[in-house]
């Protein structure tokens, strides 16, 4: 990717679901070329039921898409499929690569997230709690997926409706509940 993470616009994120494109759509990528082309600055690539092999020729090909659009492809939960495209980050849940703790000092494995997908990528995490977000970002996480009003941390029944806030926000943020990241 030739843009540099610290310069990606999070305002207009895209998390895609095949199993929601309309039935009017010519195909998967042309639907998310269209809403590229209409103002989205990032796309998630979300697929719960491909198989790895489908994960991976869908994903190769939306990479073409996003890399001629300058914008960051970003792989959910898979950071298998993620190194196998060369995607430009993942975005990882908190049962995804062993980072659910049993409670929130319990050390959490987000950096081995980092430690596989290299220190220029995008690593982006969902979080449902202040103590999950603190946690994440002293982790190392570009930033975090979560359903966020103010500074009140709401659940939602689905992940669709999902604000990503970028690094930045959620220094504030942090800041605001007490907590600042190690400069390490």
């Amino acid at each position: 990717m030739g843009l540099l993470k610290k310069d990606v616009d999070y305002s207009l994120y895209l998390v895609t679901d095949s199993g929601l494109l309309s039935t009017n759509a010519k195909s998967f990528e042309d639907h998310v070329l269209e809403l590229i082309e209409g103002g989205v600055t990032v796309v998630q690539l979300r697929e719960k039921s491909l198989s790895t092999a489908d994960f991976i020729r869908r994903g190769r090909q939306l990479l073409q898409i996003t890399r001629a659009k300058g914008i960051p492809l970003i792989i959910n939960d898979r950071v298998d499929v993620a190194l196998a495209i060369d995607a430009d980050g993942v975005h990882v849940g908190q049962d995804d690569m062993g980072i659910l703790p049993t409670t929130v000092t319990e050390k959490r494995d987000l950096p081995t997230v980092r430690k596989l997908i290299g220190k220029d990528k995008i690593i982006g995490v969902s979080v449902n709690t202040i103590d999950e977000a603190k946690i994440a970002l002293k982790e190392g996480a570009d930033y975090l997926g979560t359903s966020f009003a103010g500074s009140a941390l709401i659940m939602q029944e689905s992940a669709r409706f999902s604000i990503p806030l970028p690094k930045n926000s959620l220094r504030r943020f942090a800041v605001s509940e007490g907590y600042e990241r190690s400069s390490s």
